[in-house]
């Protein structure tokens, strides 16, 4: 035999020995995955990458450090790695391995907000989804299909996913994440305000306590504490908030909620103690808008204007850098061929008219009541029934505000007109809170002034009013020109749907002969003269039509 030949057996022999020792170690990685994900990364950080060779191993290497990064909570925003894994898996290896490689691949997209990318990899996964697959994988792929729906308020979808997450868990016997998909779906009856629904999923998930780790926890004393509140059980709501504390290890408590909490009970040093343990485990608290968009209410409360006023001014400056930064980031969603049921563009565009609209509609009611109230100093209880109806208005604003403001921070599919439309919508809304707290006169003359101009052209309001219920809800247009309705009546039908009185929208239009108006759409929609009230059996329809 010679020297040559020999030469080649020692190096087959020894490369042979070194793909074998790379396989024990990833085969150890992947056993570790699910339990100890820290040790796997490190076996995986441990191996030269240099000398993995191969395109199976490649592929085996790239699938199994960017599950270990995902389970230790690495977000990834380049698909440089994982690309390697789909690549390979696409046409080579087993269901679950194409499970893996497209649901992580759809977590980085997700990662980077690009949502609509991100439910595209995860409809391809979803593909290999079955009874044989990775229980965990499974489950977790359909949480991941929930936190897409959750982005984009929908949370009748989101419930679908979480059921089937949860199925899978429970099929895992891994009562964690079972809990975690439990709490998905009471969330999403809260949101609709099903708390009857709510109490049992509770109750299972804290029959399930000892297994759940500190971070399931934390999120069962949320949605306890939402659901109290919901229920108007303030005295359970201050019982759950002294378990939680005592409970849950400080880093893992959810403070900025917790702030709010305390701040509706009227537990403000508790409050000023939470906002501190905020700042205490997040350093970057002062980029936060919640964080001062709960001072402003603290301060407000305890009447330090001088400080309410200097945290409303914080939260609407970052809130304006992130409508700035999205009005220089001109993207749209694709459409991606995987998107079964979610038709995400139309929906969030949707979403964003309709708030919109709110804005625009809380606006006027506003600008209304406050005309009202300077013609009723005279008569005290008129103006103080008009004066709760303010409050309340002005409770339901600040509600639409900060839901435009998360809406717009997340990005969003409209086009910078759109969007400019927005922001100015916006920052009107921030000005009436700034006049509300500040009592400075000329800033409260000069925000009326500039609601004034707003709803004063009347033509073009009512125009814009009706062309957003028409993208937002063309069912509900749809139905009234079904009935024969003119664009006039629609135009005073949506003012009722939106909240304002029959004799506040005649007066805002100028028709003394609103109760002939309100009986011809009466008599097309097929309401009698003593049957319920217009206002009410308009909204009622709008609720109907939105949910078909």
């Amino acid at each position: 035999m010679n020297k040559t030949f020999i030469s080649i057996i020692i190096l087959l022999l020894a490369f042979s020995g070194g793909r074998s020792d790379l396989r024990v170690r990833l085969d150890k990685a992947e056993e570790l995955m699910q339990d100890n994900p820290k040790d796997a990364l490190a076996i995986l950080d441990s191996l030269d990458i240099d000398q993995i060779r191969g395109k199976p191993d490649k592929a085996r290497f790239a699938l199994l450090y960017s599950g270990a990064l995902d389970k230790n909570r690495i977000n990834q925003t380049s698909d440089s790695i994982i690309s390697v894994a789909t690549s390979w898996y696409r046409n080579h290896g087993n269901a679950d391995d194409k499970l893996k490689a497209f649901y992580y691949h759809g977590k980085v997209y997700y990662h980077k907000g690009d949502y609509e990318t991100a439910m595209g990899y995860y409809a391809k996964a979803e593909t290999f989804a079955g009874p044989k697959s990775d229980k965990v994988i499974a489950g977790d792929l359909y949480n991941a299909m929930a936190a897409v729906s959750n982005s984009i308020f929908n949370p009748g979808i989101s419930f679908g996913y979480y059921s089937k997450s949860g199925d899978f868990y429970k099929a895992a016997k891994d009562s964690n994440r079972y809990a975690r998909a439990l709490l998905g779906i009471a969330e999403c009856y809260r949101i609709e305000e099903n708390y009857d629904s709510v109490a049992p999923l509770l109750k299972t998930c804290k029959s399930l306590w000892p297994a759940l780790g500190q971070e399931r926890r934390s999120a069962y004393y949320m949605i306890s504490l939402q659901y109290l509140r919901g229920i108007g059980d303030y005295d359970g709501m201050r019982k759950e908030l002294e378990e939680y504390a005592s409970t849950i290890d400080p880093q893992d408590i959810k403070w900025l909620s917790f702030s709010e909490f305390c701040i509706d009970l009227e537990m403000y040093e508790e409050a000023q103690e939470a906002l501190h343990r905020f700042e205490e485990f997040h350093p970057d608290y002062i980029k936060n808008p919640t964080f001062h968009d709960n001072s402003y209410l603290l301060y407000k409360r305890t009447d330090d204007y001088a400080k309410s006023l200097s945290s409303l001014e914080n939260y609407i400056e970052l809130v304006d850098s992130m409508i700035y930064s999205i009005l220089n980031h001109d993207t749209r969603f694709i459409k991606e061929r995987y998107e079964k049921e979610l038709q995400i563009e139309r929906i969030r565009r949707n979403r964003l008219l309709a708030i919109t609209g709110s804005c625009l509609a809380f606006s006027a009611i506003i600008y209304f009541i406050i005309k009202r109230l300077l013609k009723q100093k005279k008569a005290n209880r008129k103006m103080a029934e008009e004066q709760v109806r303010y409050r309340e208005m002005v409770r339901q604003l600040k509600e639409e505000r900060d839901e435009l403001s998360a809406t717009l921070s997340c990005g969003s599919p409209a086009d910078r007109q759109s969007i400019a439309v927005l922001q100015n919508r916006l920052n009107l809304i921030n000005k009436l809170f700034v006049a509300e707290i500040s009592d400075n006169g000329q800033i409260s003359r000069d925000v009326y002034s500039e609601m004034e101009r707003l709803i004063g052209n009347r033509k073009e309001f009512l125009y814009t009013t009706r062309m957003t219920f028409s993208a937002a809800h063309p069912e509900f247009i749809d139905h009234l020109q079904s009935k024969g309705l003119n664009d006039d009546e629609i135009e005073y039908c949506c003012l009722l749907a939106i909240g304002l009185h029959i004799k506040e929208i005649s007066s805002y239009m100028n028709k003394t002969t609103y109760y002939k108006i309100s009986s011809d759409i009466r008599k097309k929609i097929g309401l009698g003269e003593h049957d319920t009230n217009l206002g009410n059996y308009i909204r009622d329809i709008l609720r109907h039509r939105s949910n078909v």
